[in-house]
């Protein structure tokens, strides 16, 4: 069996599920030569153009081996196609490892795998870049990496509000899963670190969208998981004093971002002009189909491809109750999940413009606001069977 085939095979079966449940990130061993690396890298960069649901490549192996500096132009690479870059990094102690640790930072990876033993420098690298970092319990105790989990380094990000996901590192040889590992989290001391579910709720969604700026890595990795059975998204740049648009016609999805630190963007400004580190995001509108007879003045916004996806009541950040908005989720369905909307509007009919019905609700800082289309969203009378146009998120 080839390489190519090989990972074929697998994303046959990563392909059953929805894009935003499952996707294949390809690795990269620290003991390949640079050809082996490159084959595997170009053979993600193939699959990807192809349509097909890959949106990463992974370095992995013994920490210990191979010259990192040797794999530098193949993770420049990794960037130009748009694919996402995870290296494990300071898996073992600084005795142990070849000093490369500021030789894999220097490549901007997107996410970093384990991250133990990095020093304050690289600590404070990590941090400013808001890097996510894996992190697998099980594995670190097996390994007698930690020594426990008190003085497991998650504690450290945890208190820094860092983002870190969850990881098994391998489910066969530390017999573990995800549903294990999250159970550590919660178990009381010493059996594990005792946080409250709302600790962990925040943890699970650390790449919750809003609050980050454009070029954070947590919302890097989101859109180019969506975006993985197309090619790198194509943004339209639309920047006002008080406001800038990002918007990704081809993936249904417009970024609203507000400046912050006293900044005031100048009309008309490219993304190379702005100061994209004091820009944060504010809201996310998500665009569906448009029903017959909708009145858009958005339009050129495709469908977004990660429908359906499950919506949370705002301020609800510890219930497991979502609702599963698809194309055909209507007001009916809205309103029987997130109560009486705070605000609503529009329903004139024909006389005013057709303006669709929207409705808002809001709550602990969050909210969410839905617009709907076609013909049953012109009045209230009729607006229970109308389909969502747009959906937004909002800080609020």
């Amino acid at each position: 069996m080839t390489r190519k085939e090989y990972l074929e095979a697998v994303l046959a079966e990563v392909e059953k599920y929805p894009v935003d449940r499952a996707a294949l990130i390809v690795s990269v061993d620290r003991r390949m030569s640079v050809e082996d690396a490159l084959e595997c890298v170009n053979l993600a960069i193939e699959l990807k153009s192809e349509g097909r649901r890959v949106v990463g490549v992974d370095l992995c192996g013994d920490p210990r081996a191979g010259d990192m500096k040797d794999f530098l132009p193949v993770f420049e690479l990794v960037h130009q196609a748009g694919l996402g870059l995870t290296l494990h990094i300071a898996e073992v102690s600084y005795s142990e490892l070849p000093p490369d640790t500021d030789v894999l930072l220097s490549a901007r990876p997107t996410r970093l795998g384990h991250a133990t033993f990095l020093n304050d420098p690289e600590k404070d690298y990590v941090r400013a870049n808001k890097i996510p970092i894996e992190i697998c319990l099980t594995s670190n105790l097996l390994c007698k990496t930690v020594t426990d989990l008190e003085s497991h380094h998650i504690n450290a990000y945890l208190q820094q509000n860092h983002p870190i996901s969850i990881c098994t590192d391998d489910i066969l040889p530390f017999r573990t899963s995800l549903t294990a590992e999250y159970a550590l989290l919660l178990a009381k001391p010493p059996l594990g670190l005792g946080l409250t579910e709302e600790q962990v709720e925040k943890i699970a969604k650390f790449a919750h969208l809003l609050g980050n700026t454009p070029s954070s890595p947590s919302l890097i990795a989101y859109l180019e998981r969506i975006s993985s059975t197309t090619n790198p998204p194509a943004v339209e740049i639309k920047s006002y004093s008080d406001a800038v648009y990002y918007n990704y016609h081809a993936l249904g999805l417009s970024l609203l971002f507000v400046p912050t630190n006293g900044y005031k963007p100048r009309t008309g400004s490219t993304r190379t002009e702005l100061k994209e580190k004091d820009l944060v995001l504010d809201s996310v509108d998500i665009y569906n189909a448009q029903p017959k007879g909708t009145k858009d003045s958005r339009s050129g916004f495709s469908i977004f491809p990660s429908l359906p996806s499950l919506l949370r009541k705002p301020g609800e950040t510890t219930s497991t109750s979502t609702l599963e908005v698809g194309h055909d989720t209507t007001g009916k369905d809205f309103v029987a999940f997130l109560g009486e909307p705070a605000r609503k509007g529009g329903g004139g009919g024909p006389a005013g413009g057709s303006i669709g019905i929207w409705c808002e609700w809001k709550a602990g800082g969050e909210g969410v606001m839905v617009e709907f289309g076609g013909d049953d969203a012109r009045s209230w009378d009729r607006g229970k069977d109308a389909v969502w146009s747009v959906l937004t998120l909002f800080r609020g």
